[in-house]
């Protein structure tokens, strides 16, 4: 009856192997599961910025669609800073020969011929949570 009642005690429960394969299996996978929300935290926080840089490029297309010819040239986009300290937004024009030209700038002393239509790319530039600097960008056809 004693042999019995030791066996029995022997095979229930668990050995200190078995539990340490199943802490080890759950610790794992645990990490992943968290290291996996972070990557989609990170990822909708991109994702939540790069709306808001449509946004402000969109914002910029708009009011230089309402400006005459001159004041587009001469035009110095706003600074929004809903995206961080280091945002910043940049225009362009593009010349007859496919040069890059910095707005604002005075077409009368540029020297260059601009064509009709004139292709103007905004840009905006951004440094991430990630310290990943981003950016988008939108051109657009204005006809004089």
């Amino acid at each position: 009856m004693r042999n019995q009642m030791r066996n029995k005690a022997k095979k229930e429960g668990f050995t200190l192997l078995e539990l340490m394969f199943a802490v080890g299996i759950l610790a794992g996978t645990l990490s992943l599961l968290f290291g996996s929300l972070l990557s989609v935290s990170l990822a909708g926080g991109i994702t939540e910025d790069r709306a808001v840089a449509v946004t402000h490029l969109s914002s910029v297309m708009e009011e230089l669609s309402t400006l005459s010819f001159d004041q587009m040239m001469a035009y110095a986009p706003p600074v929004f800073g809903n995206l961080d300290d280091n945002e910043s937004i940049t225009l362009e024009c593009l010349d007859a020969d496919g040069g890059i030209i910095p707005l604002p700038a005075d077409p009368a002393t540029l020297g260059v011929t601009l064509p009709n239509p004139l292709v103007i790319q905004c840009r905006v530039t951004w440094t991430a949570e990630n310290n990943r600097t981003l950016s988008r960008m939108a051109a657009r056809a204005f006809y004089r």
